[in-house]
């Protein structure tokens, strides 16, 4: 049996201090603009799929963003999509839009990811809008339980990760 192929799609071009441990682990990382940036980042996660897959899973931790990342993980045939939040926002969505876009990535984010995880359920219901689908799991957790069905490729099972490496997601 293989080892899961890590891939990692970060949004800033300094991988940060864990970077080389990771590569030493066989991660392959991968710049993507931020979806601030729209056009550039769907240009950069579009090619990251294309290129490095196919991938069997996309678990996306970027929140409000995670739609997006997602839709084309989805239009490029990846079978679990994972939307996981880390965070509740819910108290910084005073402006009108940021409320909109709130509510737009729930709506979208409903049936388009098939896995929802959260660190708590004020960040289930912060990205969800409810915790009834989505698996409370707080931060350190054995992921056997999460792997998708197994369909091997040359020997390999890969999963991109989406989202920033930072300390406080430990």
């Amino acid at each position: 049996q293989s080892r899961p192929e890590f891939h990692f799609a970060l949004e800033t071009k300094d991988f940060g201090s864990l970077a080389e441990d990771f590569v030493a682990l066989g991660v392959r990382l991968h710049f993507c603009p931020a979806p601030t940036d729209a056009a550039q980042s769907v240009r950069g996660f579009a090619d990251v799929l294309a290129r490095q897959g196919p991938f069997h899973a996309v678990h996306c931790h970027t929140h409000y963003a995670s739609p997006f990342s997602l839709a084309l993980a989805r239009w490029a045939g990846v079978p679990a999509l994972v939307a996981h939040s880390h965070a509740d926002f819910s108290r910084q969505a005073k402006q009108i839009g940021r409320r909109c876009y709130r509510e737009f990535s729930r709506r979208i984010l409903g049936p388009l990811a098939n896995r929802k995880l959260a660190v708590s359920e004020a960040a289930a219901r912060d990205l969800f809008g409810h915790t009834g689908q989505a698996t409370i799991m707080p931060c350190g957790f054995a992921v056997d339980r999460f792997c998708v069905e197994r369909r091997p490729r040359r020997g390999e099972f890969n999963v991109v990760h989406v989202g920033r490496l930072v300390p406080e997601k430990n």
